[in-house]
């Protein structure tokens, strides 16, 4: 290449390869045949010489657009020269990069990380009243136990902080105690918490274990809950996780439960698409189904409870979360639309905005 010439770019260089393969014809026949033997094999020697290099460009052309292709398949079928440990550790990576950077519910009932939340909730919606909130979350060690131990305050509300000197049955009263990480087990992970959702106390046990199958890890994960107030409630949730690219996660969930008190067994079906494109920016898809064998609602308009059995609403969102300003600063979008049978299945648009301040191990 001449100094101080730019590289060609793939389309310069598709068009230079035309231009030659055209031109070669040309070059041949304008060959006079009048010219001496002399001239004759010089014109020879010089038409072998252009077909060489044009056939050499063709070459290394077809050797450079292999390699494209095979980069920009890679993803879609996957890369032969990783091995199926290599292809399980970046999946696990991508899994808890995808739940910690979302702050999903299931990285905040498993992680060990000491950290304290701070949450500002706007939530704007078309058939209910719109709402605004302040959340608090925080996990910390005790000392001398080897980190297995964590005092935690969770869903503290400038609404339900008067619950916790005061009786009260709503259903989202804060939690204060402590959780007990287990050491693992034959595969299995323990957590057990004890502690107060308002003033009454409870007890609960999580038990979660990984399986890889293929490109998939299947996570199994079953709760067991017991309160003065609630009584006994248990929940069973089935996450697929896959990486289709780097930097994404795909993720099917199932989930069913059942409630002391409460008719019938409810559950449901997720599915989600996140890509996390830096440190710093992510976006993600979840469409999910829940569902239940005896669920009681009011209908719109109506006065009189009623009991049904099937799915009772359908949610489609999509959440573009980002930090701003600082890196401890993070701000979430979620535009939504939810179908329930509460409204005869039709649309309810929403639009939720979180704004975070993280501390600790974020």
């Amino acid at each position: 290449m001449i100094a101080g010439m730019k590289p060609l770019t793939h389309g310069c260089r598709i068009w230079m390869t035309v231009l030659l393969a055209f031109s070669l014809p040309a070059a041949i026949e304008a060959a006079e045949p009048e010219r001496g033997a002399e001239s004759a094999d010089t014109n020879e020697t010089n038409a072998s010489t252009y077909v060489d290099t044009v056939h050499d460009y063709l070459s290394d052309e077809l050797v450079h657009w292999s390699s494209v292709l095979d980069e920009s398949l890679v993803g879609v079928i996957g890369d032969a020269n990783r091995t199926r440990e290599s292809r399980m550790a970046a999946l696990e990576k991508q899994r808890q990069a995808s739940d910690r950077f979302f702050q999903t519910g299931k990285y905040l009932d498993e992680t060990t990380h000491t950290y304290a939340r701070l949450r500002f909730d706007l939530w704007a919606r078309q058939r209910e009243a719109n709402e605004a909130n302040v959340n608090v979350r925080l996990h910390l060690p005790l000392a001398r136990t080897r980190h297995r131990l964590r005092i935690f305050v969770n869903d503290l509300t400038e609404d339900n902080v008067k619950d916790l000197i005061q009786a009260n049955d709503q259903p989202d009263n804060p939690k204060v105690g402590v959780n007990y990480f287990a050491p693992e087990a034959f595969g299995i992970v323990s957590k057990y918490s004890l502690g107060f959702s308002g003033i009454y106390p409870y007890v609960r046990a999580r038990y979660s274990t990984l399986v890889k199958k293929g490109d998939w890890i299947i996570e199994p994960v079953q709760i067991f809950e017991y309160s003065t107030r609630d009584d006994f409630a248990e929940s069973t949730d089935f996450y697929f996780d896959t990486e289709p690219r780097e930097g994404e996660l795909m993720r099917f969930q199932l989930n069913r439960g059942t409630r002391s008190h409460e008719p019938g067994m409810y559950y449901g079906f997720g599915f989600s698409y996140s890509w996390i494109f830096s440190p710093h920016t992510g976006l993600r898809f979840i469409q999910s189904f829940a569902g239940d064998t005896e669920y009681v609602y009011t209908p719109e308009g109506g006065d009189e409870q009623v009991s049904y059995s099937g799915i009772y609403n359908i949610h489609t969102a999509l959440e573009y979360r980002r930090n701003i300003w600082r890196k401890w600063l993070f701000v979430q979008v979620m535009p939504a639309v939810d179908f329930s049978r509460q409204y005869d299945y039709k649309s309810d648009f929403s639009i939720r905005f979180y704004f975070d301040m993280l501390f600790g191990n974020y």
